[in-house]
């Protein structure tokens, strides 16, 4: 198989992608510190996460030192469905649902975070100057993601089948309670997806 053999980390590639084409309109999004978090788990979030990130979020208390809105993104796939029609009921008034956006850029203008899996979400976000915590669909994203999280970008929450809601606050609280390292990382993201 072809993930069978570790990939090349270079200057260049993140275990996967040499190039991406990402809108120009990321580059101009302007993160904010204390701005609202972004959960967006794909087309279809083919392994319901959304509403537990939601469920885990939505709590201030543990979501840093001030209240955070939060933005949950449900794309077309998972928008068709009738378990997302169901819950999207009972949300906190804090948390803003959107549905199938034709892009991103407007949500993470102005964003703090972007919870999401690794994938082009992971790079728009990037490209936005927002931190990103991941969780990965396979073995390989997981490569991906810890890339990114050893050059200081992102959070890694391992495979999906993993996914712990202690774990996504405690990273979320370390991003929202570190503003250096926020900081930080919203400049190597603008500067690694260039």
């Amino acid at each position: 198989e072809l993930w069978d053999a570790p990939a090349p980390s270079t200057e260049s590639s993140l275990n996967g992608p040499e190039y991406l084409v990402i809108n120009p309109r990321y580059s101009a999004c302007v993160p904010n510190h204390a701005g609202h978090i972004v959960i967006s788990l794909g087309g279809s979030d083919p392994h319901s996460l959304t509403k537990p990130c939601v469920d885990a979020l939505a709590d201030e208390a543990d979501v840093g030192t001030s209240p955070r809105r939060l933005v949950a993104i449900i794309g077309p796939a998972a928008a068709k469905g009738a378990e997302t029609v169901s819950w999207h009921q009972g949300v906190s008034s804090t948390t803003k649902l959107v549905l199938s956006p034709k892009n991103l850029a407007p949500y993470l203008g102005g964003a703090a975070l972007c919870v999401t899996a690794t994938g082009m979400t992971a790079y728009e976000a990037l490209a936005a100057g927002v931190p990103v915590i991941l969780t990965n669909w396979s073995p390989d994203h997981v490569r991906t993601a810890q890339e990114l999280a050893q050059r200081g970008l992102a959070h890694n929450l391992g495979l999906w089948s993993e996914f712990d809601t202690v774990r996504l606050r405690r990273s979320v609280g370390h991003w929202l309670d570190d503003q250096g390292d926020w900081s930080r990382a919203s400049i190597l993201g603008r500067n690694l997806v260039d």
